[in-house]
């Protein structure tokens, strides 16, 4: 309803980020996470965004840390990109700046998301770069 909105009033949405953290402390439950995953991708299929955008969540429970915590996180993009290619959704990783890796995001780093990117081959995934994070990079 809100794409239609926005269509009809000659708008276009640019980008949406609303997925739930794939890994960390709030992605214990794999079948939650990937059920509001899809809803997300849905939301942007629906909203016709230009792409969706990732926040990959913090360290993984259990992990050895973020390298663990970043091949999990690139397993379920994988899984998740055939979906959202089928809704013709684009999924960009977002690196967080170091600040936020305790609560928010183990992706921070340009380099890790392109290795994440290389790694998953997916055509609908890319980067988004946000300068406020990766300035230090």
């Amino acid at each position: 309803m809100t794409g239609e909105r926005a269509r009809a009033a000659d708008l276009s949405v640019a980008g949406l980020c609303r997925t739930p953290f794939l890994v960390g402390t709030a992605a214990i439950d794999r079948t939650a996470v990937f059920d509001e995953a899809r809803a997300a991708i849905d939301m942007a299929a629906g909203l016709a965004t230009a792409v969706l955008t990732i926040v990959t969540g913090d360290v993984h429970p259990g992990t050895k840390g973020v390298a663990d915590s970043l091949k999990i996180a690139a397993e379920r993009v994988a899984d998740l990109a055939p979906y959202a290619a089928e809704r013709n959704v684009r999924l960009a990783l977002e690196p967080l700046s170091p600040v936020y890796a305790g609560n928010r995001s183990c992706l921070t780093t340009v380099r890790d998301a392109v290795d994440i990117c290389e790694a998953v081959g997916a055509p609908n995934l890319g980067i988004a770069v946000n300068v406020y994070h990766v300035w230090w990079d």
